[in-house]
This record gives structure tokens, sequence and C-alpha cells, in this order.
């Protein structure tokens, strides 16, 4: 397989031999998830997004905790977004929709269908635990959701390149007028993660997007102001007798100015060594070199590239595994829908 031509990284030096870098053609845009691709392990960066490549749909994941949350994601968005959604048939729908898929491409054995169902009880007992949570506790009194699904571009500091986001939740609480992104969030523990959240970059660089959106505004309509994060959490259980509550909460996360300006720093760092990357991968250098794996004990269930990326390294045939499990598709095509805010 050819890469795909996103673009080209051109770049030239001044005087004293410092770079000037410029992305000529097709505008680079990136998000949140390739940068923590590319830092996690650039050999899945590399496949991913210079490559552009992903499972075909015969081969691709449905089941798991990736899987799963994103169906509980994707029926909390529209539960609290669209008027008269049903979230538990919702749930069923998109599993009885997964199996008429894998009946298509001949994947719906005894086995694959069990597990579907499986986990079409876990996701059921963690909404309904859930809704009921939020109904008995009041949690959802006096909080407006003022957009979903928001797309907002910024311009980075390397002309033709461009950090791009989705919101899923702006919301504003009325009783201090605190307006917050709000995430959902499938968890092991409810401990583990409040840990580090407050750590956690994707929030940051949301308010990061929305700073830079604010500063390319000034003068013109008034941008949305941001105070933070609030992630809600489910944990992935059942709620059987065993089971030790709590299930649910909720943790918000503040950042300050400082906090923005350190996450521009570290961006900007990033996008020159991505750019960098792309720029000696042009120039034929050898991708082994540039970008190296990293391999953990993660790589089984969260990388698609985890059956391949050792082919790369003994020889293998792996142009010939991606050819017959990988296609070339748009990694960032989530964000192609609603408007976007153009900075």
């Amino acid at each position: 397989m050819a890469a795909v031509n996103i673009g080209t990284p051109t770049v030239r030096y001044t005087d004293d031999h410092q770079p000037i870098r410029e992305w000529v053609g097709n505008p680079l845009y990136v998000s949140n998830s390739e940068i923590q691709t590319w830092k996690q392990c650039k050999r899945k960066w590399y496949l991913a997004y210079v490559r552009r490549l992903g499972l075909k749909a015969e081969h691709d994941e449905i089941t798991g905790p990736r899987s799963l949350g994103t169906r509980i994601h994707m029926v909390l968005d529209h539960y609290f977004t669209e008027d008269g959604v049903d979230p538990v048939a919702f749930l069923r729908e998109l599993y009885e929709d997964t199996i008429r898929q894998m009946t298509e491409l001949e994947r719906a054995t005894e086995d694959v269908v069990a597990a579907l169902w499986k986990e079409y009880d876990l996701g059921h007992a963690m909404l309904t635990g859930f809704l009921e949570w939020l109904a008995e506790n009041g949690i959802d009194s006096g909080i407006e959701v003022v957009d979903t699904e928001a797309a907002v571009v910024a311009k980075t500091h390397i002309p033709g390149v461009f950090l791009r986001g989705k919101l899923d939740q702006r919301i504003v609480r009325a009783s201090d007028g605190a307006r917050l992104f709000r995430d959902w969030k499938t968890v092991g523990d409810l401990t583990t993660p409040t840990k580090t959240l407050h750590m956690d970059e994707q929030m940051k660089f949301y308010h990061l997007l929305e700073y830079l959106d604010a500063v390319a505004k000034i003068g013109g309509e008034a941008p949305w102001r941001t105070d933070g994060a609030l992630y809600m959490m489910l944990r992935r259980v059942k709620r059987t007798a065993n089971a030790k509550p709590p299930f649910y909460g909720q943790l918000e996360v503040h950042h300050n100015k400082a906090t923005v300006q350190d996450m521009w720093i570290r961006t900007t760092k990033v996008i020159e060594e991505m750019f960098d990357a792309h720029y000696a991968l042009q120039n034929g250098a050898d991708h082994h070199y540039v970008t190296y794996p990293s391999p953990n004990r993660d790589c089984t269930w969260k990388c698609d590239f985890f059956p391949v990326c050792p082919m790369f390294d003994d020889g293998s045939n792996a142009e010939g595994m991606l050819e017959l499990y990988y296609a070339e598709g748009d990694p960032n095509a989530r964000y192609e829908t609603k408007g976007e805010s153009n900075g």
C-alpha cells in the first residue's frame, strides 16, 4: 500500500540555521487523539495517520472495553441532546445492528452473538443504573446543555497545520454560572481515574482550542468561555449482590491560565515533532527509524495493529497482512460533521 497524499511538509532555514516549517497543499488537521497516539506509539501513529489505515469492517473489534465505551457514549449523547430518545432501546438497537452487520459479513457465529448479548447485558445494567443514579441524586438539576458535538478548529504556529477537536457537550450550571465540557467515561473503578484526571490532556486540549478560538475572535462574536471539565464515570459492573458500590461518580476539574499556556507549549513541541516525522518520511527516511514502536501490555486490547506490528521487525510480509486486513480511510472523519469554528 502506498502512503496517501495528505499534503507536503516543507522546511527552509534561516541564516542562523533555524528551521521554518510550512505545510503545503491539503491542510494538516491534528486532533488530541492523534497527539496521544504519537506520544504512546510512533508506529501506531505512522500506520493510522500517515498511512491512514484501519481494520476492515470484517475484522474490526466488536466487543471489549473500547466498543462498550463507544456505545454507551453514543447512547448518552443522544439521550441528553435529542428529545424522545429511549436510551435502553437505543442501546439494544446498536447491538442488534452489529449482529446484522456480522451476519452480512458471515461473522455471526454462535460465540460472536453470545459475546455481543453478554456485553449488552452489562451495558444495560450500567446504563439503567446510571439513569437511576442521575434521577435519585438530582445530578442534572440546574444543568443546561448548550451545545453538543461542536467542532472547533484553531491555527498553530506552523502555516497549513491546524488543531481540531469535537466537544461532546458544553454545559452551563445555573447555581454558579460555571461553563464546562462534559464527557462520559466507562471505567474499571472510580478510584484510579480520579488520581490522574486533573492531568488528563483531552480536556486541556479542548480548553486550549477554546482559548485559541477566543483569541481569533477578539472584536467579533463573543467566544465561549470555559471553566473546566466535568467527567461522568460509569463502572463496568452489573451491580450484582457481590458488587460493591459506588457504581457511578462525577469529578469536576478546573484549568487556570497557566495550565492552558503550558498545554500550548507542549502541543507546539509535539506538532513540530510530528511535522518533522512527516517531512522525513516523505523524503525517504526509513519508518523503522523515524516511527519506532513502543510495545507494552496494553497493545493487546488498545491497538488495532497489534497482530501486524511484530511482522515489521522480524522480516515477515507485513505489507501483505496490511493488504488483507486493513484498508485506507480518514482517521479524522468524525470531525467532519456540524459547523466548525475556524480560528
